[in-house]
This record gives C-alpha cells, sequence and structure tokens, in this order.
C-alpha cells in the first residue's frame, strides 16, 4: 500500500515530492521511495538509532541513499523550508 501511495505522490507532485519516515519494519514503501528519490523528489529517514523500529529507515539508507536526519527538529526544520 505505501508503495502506491508514494508512487501517486511521486506522480502528482514530481520533484517535489518530499517523503519523511520516522520508524518502521519490514520492506514496504522501499519501491515507492526509490521512485520518489528517482523522479527528483527528496527522501528522509530519522536515523536508526533514534527509531523505536529501525529497520525499514536503515533499508531506505542503504537501499535509497536516503538522507538521515539525526532529531525530529531537523525533520520540522525541513518541512519549514518547503516553499
Amino acid at each position: 500500500p505505501f508503495d502506491r501511495l508514494l508512487q501517486s505522490g511521486k506522480d502528482s507532485f514530481g520533484p517535489a515530492t518530499l517523503v519523511l519516515l520516522l520508524s518502521g519494519n519490514g520492506a514496504d514503501g522501499i519501491q515507492g521511495m526509490m521512485e520518489v528519490k528517482d523522479g527528483g523528489g527528496s527522501v528522509c529517514t530519522l536515523t536508526p538509532d533514534a527509531c523505536l523500529k529501525p529497520d525499514l529507515p536503515r533499508r531506505v539508507i542503504d537501499g535509497c541513499g536516503a538522507q538521515e536526519v539525526g532529531r525530529m527538529a531537523e525533520m520540522a526544520f525541513i518541512i519549514e523550508q518547503i516553499d
């Protein structure tokens, strides 16, 4: 389901798409995040050490080249920078 959601976001917003990942397990969403990156969008994830469930953030950093963010306050700063 998340792969389809992210695909729709990429199709609608193109390079303006921003994905923020806070925590998670499994692999659902990885393909969609790769498509967002390939479409010029941005993918950021909280550093795995700060996550309740670090499996998915680790996979997204390794597999998608997501930007690793150390603190939630940095996530807020990224959102504030959106035009």
